[in-house]
């Protein structure tokens, strides 16, 4: 019985290597590329150049036009040193900067928007900055290298600021994700027995603009935590996103959603690429059952995708996600007003 027992808990050990390895690639590239890159005392100074101009890099001054010349003028160099690796060399890089159109999740309104109609006035609230308290949703707590520097994000503005650098050669500092950030509002029900459904609004904006290099996959996602106070078909139709801890999405228990993707899972097969989305003025809305008296707590966050990870020759990623107010409007069953 022990024999089988030991024999499962390889099997999904080897599982969970095969999963991150066709998510993240090949674990040994960045090791084969490294041994061979510090042997070159003129690689090590085109990656100090890199990492300067990384640091230096200040929001949407991205230093990526600088980067790009750098590795251009260095391409030589960084093929003899794939070719001596026994690697592949990469895709010529594009002139072009990556822009993407961001399709927000679509999901059924219909059953709660013809079976009930809005309440008064008095049953409409508006939440601004700064909310209840910041969120954070992580599977590198504590591991300061492998999260973003959120140094200028500013809470009472309800602003929170990302921000990735090249890193030194490594690989155990190359992951970005999965980290999201952003707000949590407790939102209570008026006490009004009447009352048996609420509209959620919520008022953002969102930025993610920079530079990343060979081996690098990108990927930025919105989601959504509200407690189990807030029901629905509505909440229950948009997908269920995938938590870091290992939680089982099937549990009927786990609330996370996804609001939009706002970068689709990338892998950067060129030397260089630079990429930006950004919108000023966005909303999403939902509807959801509710009790009067009761308290939702709605968290709303941006960030990295799990398997997002850094490139080879260095990186600098820049994001910021701003919820600007969040409304509530409370409704009544039809006929009750």
């Amino acid at each position: 019985m022990k024999a089988i027992i030991l024999l499962l808990c390889l099997f999904c050990q080897f599982s969970i290597m095969a999963q991150r390895e066709k998510a993240w690639g090949d674990p040994h590239v960045i090791e084969k590329f490294t041994a061979e890159a510090k042997k070159n005392p003129s690689y090590t100074q085109l990656h100090q150049q890199i990492a300067e101009l990384s640091r230096a890099a200040n929001g949407r001054q991205t230093n990526a036009a600088a980067v790009r010349a750098l590795l251009i003028k260095n391409s030589a160099l960084l093929r003899n040193i794939y070719s001596k690796a026994g690697l592949d060399a990469p895709q010529t890089m594009s002139a072009k900067k990556k822009q993407f159109v961001v399709n927000p999740n679509v999901y059924s309104k219909a059953i709660l928007w013809n079976k009930y109609k809005l309440a008064n006035s008095e049953f409409q609230k508006t939440f601004t900055p700064p909310y209840s308290n910041d969120r954070l949703m992580t599977n590198e707590a504590g591991v300061y290298i492998r999260t973003p520097d959120t140094s200028q994000s500013q809470f009472n503005t309800g602003t929170v600021k990302m921000k990735y650098e090249t890193v030194p050669a490594n690989s155990s500092s190359f992951r970005t994700g999965q980290h999201l950030q952003g707000y949590i509002q407790k939102i209570i029900v008026p006490e009004n027995p009447e009352i048996v459904a609420a509209e959620i609004t919520l008022n953002y904006s969102y930025l993610y603009t920079g530079w990343d290099s060979f081996g690098a996959i990108l990927g930025m996602d919105i989601a959504l935590n509200a407690s189990s106070e807030f029901t629905g078909p509505d909440y229950a139709a948009l997908p269920i996103y995938v938590s870091p801890n290992g939680e089982n999405p099937n549990n009927t228990n786990h609330r996370w959603k996804l609001v939009s993707t706002l970068l689709p899972t990338d892998t950067i097969n060129s030397d260089f690429e630079e990429f930006h989305i950004e919108n000023s003025n966005e909303s999403f809305t939902i509807r959801g059952y509710v009790t009067p008296g009761k308290m939702i707590d709605l968290s709303f966050v941006m960030g990295f995708q799990l398997y997002a990870k850094r490139g080879i020759n260095g990186s600098y990623h820049y994001a910021e996600f701003i919820v600007k107010k969040i409304t509530v409007n409370y409704f009544k069953a039809a006929g009750n007003n």
